[in-house]
């Protein structure tokens, strides 16, 4: 799959590599912090005394950009 992306994502199968390889760690970093998110969330909604709090929880979730 990285000889697939030479020429196109760049020069050499090291520097595909290379380039995969850090899209992947943005993703795993990004993805840890969506989680926390979406956990976080789902705590509040859990813990939401009637719908209106439920509302409350749900319109005020920050999700990372």
């Amino acid at each position: 799959m990285l000889v697939a992306e030479i020429g196109i994502t760049e020069a050499t199968t090291t520097e595909v590599a290379r380039v995969l390889n850090a899209s992947f760690t943005a993703r795993q970093t990004i993805g840890a912090v969506i989680e926390a998110t979406r956990l976080g969330t789902k705590k509040a909604i859990d813990a939401a005394a009637d719908a209106e709090a439920v509302i409350w929880a749900a319109s005020v979730v920050n999700w990372p950009s």
